[in-house]
C-alpha cells in the first residue's frame, strides 16, 4: 500500500490523478477492479478541461473506502470530500483535490462484480456503462468485454398515469410557487421552482421523443439540453429562470406555464392521452389572479 507523505505534491492534472490512483490500486489487496465512465471514457460528447474523473470501484470491503479518506489522500492533497449516494443508490464520495481537480468515486462489491457477464448478456448494462468505459485495473479477470461506446436503449413512452403525475406535480409546485411571489418569499420561490423546472424538463424530454423517436438521446438531468431540445424551445426554456425579484418570479412563472402547457397538450396528443384542459386553464387563471392581487412588501 502507497503511504501517504506529508510532502505529497499536489497533482497537476487529471492524467497525473489518474496514474497516481492505478499505482495505489494494484498495491491494493482489498481492491479488485476499476472503471473510468462519464465524459472521460465515451467519445459522444467526451471530456472537457474542466470535465471530473468518474472511477467506479470493486471491493471486498465497501465501507472501508466509503467512510475514509486517508486512501483518497495519498493521491493528491485534498480541498473538500463529500460523501453520498448515486441516483441509483450507490455510495459515493465525491472528492475535489487541491488544484481544483476531481474525482468522483462510486463503490460497488465484488458480487456486483461477478454479476457483470450476467447483465452484458441480459443487455442490462446501466446507461453509462453504454456510453463508454476504461479499464484500470482488473485484478481477477472478471470484467468481460463491455459494449463500444454509444447511446443509451431505446426508452419507453410514459404511461397514462406517469403522464398525468406530471402534470399535477408541475401545477402543484406552479400554485405553491405562486404564493411565495404573492408574499414576497423570494427565496422560498427560488427553492421551490427546483420542483417546477424538473417536470418542465421531463415534458421537455417527452416531447423531444415523440418527435424524433424513443430511441432520441436527450442525456439526463438537462444534459446538453440546448442541442437536443431545439432552438424554439431552447430559447423559451431560458425565459423559466428568474432573478431574485419579484417581478421577474412572476414573469418566469407565465414563461414555464405556457410552455410546458404547449409541450404537454402535444404531448398528450401524440400518446393519445386526454388532456385536462379546463383543469390547465382554471390553474393559469389561479396564478395569474395571485400575480394581479399581489401585495407590495416594501
Amino acid at each position: 500500500m502507497i503511504e501517504s507523505s506529508p510532502t505529497l505534491m499536489p497533482a497537476t492534472s487529471i492524467a497525473e490523478l489518474e496514474a497516481r490512483f492505478i499505482c495505489w490500486a494494484e498495491a491494493e489487496d482489498d481492491l479488485r477492479a476499476a472503471l473510468v465512465v462519464g465524459s472521460r471514457a465515451r467519445e459522444d460528447h467526451p471530456a472537457d478541461p474542466l470535465a471530473d474523473l468518474d472511477i467506479l470501484l470493486f471491493a471486498d470491503q465497501v465501507e472501508r473506502y466509503r467512510d475514509s479518506t486517508a486512501w483518497i489522500e495519498v493521491l493528491s492533497p485534498i480541498w473538500v470530500s463529500v460523501p453520498g449516494r448515486t441516483v441509483a443508490g450507490d455510495p459515493e464520495r465525491l472528492v475535489v483535490f487541491g488544484g481544483g481537480l476531481q474525482i468522483d468515486f462510486v463503490f460497488s462489491t465484488v458480487t456486483a462484480l461477478h454479476q457483470a457477464q450476467q447483465m452484458v448478456e441480459r443487455d442490462a448494462l446501466p446507461d453509462i456503462l453504454r456510453r463508454g468505459t476504461r479499464v484500470l485495473v482488473d485484478k481477477d479477470q472478471l470484467l468481460p468485454p463491455l459494449p463500444a461506446p454509444g447511446k443509451p436503449l431505446p426508452r419507453t413512452p410514459p404511461t397514462e398515469a406517469a403522464f398525468w403525475q406530471t402534470l399535477e406535480g408541475f401545477w402543484f409546485g406552479a400554485v405553491y410557487c405562486a404564493k411565495q411571489l404573492q408574499r414576497g418569499e423570494l427565496w422560498t420561490f427560488q427553492n421551490a421552482s427546483g420542483g417546477m423546472q424538473g417536470h418542465l424538463l421531463r415534458m421537455v424530454e417527452w416531447h423531444a421523443r415523440t418527435v424524433h423517436g424513443w430511441d432520441y438521446d436527450t442525456w439526463h438531468g438537462g444534459k446538453f439540453v440546448a442541442e437536443w431540445a431545439g432552438p424554439e424551445v431552447y430559447d423559451d426554456l431560458r425565459q423559466t429562470f428568474a432573478h431574485l425579484d419579484e417581478a421577474d418570479g412572476w414573469r418566469a412563472m407565465q414563461a414555464r406555464l405556457a410552455r410546458f402547457h404547449r409541450l404537454a397538450r402535444e404531448v398528450s396528443t401524440r400518446l393519445g392521452y386526454a388532456y385536462p384542459d379546463e383543469l390547465e386553464v382554471q390553474i393559469a387563471g389561479y396564478v395569474d389572479t395571485l400575480r394581479q392581487n399581489r401585495t407590495s412588501h416594501e
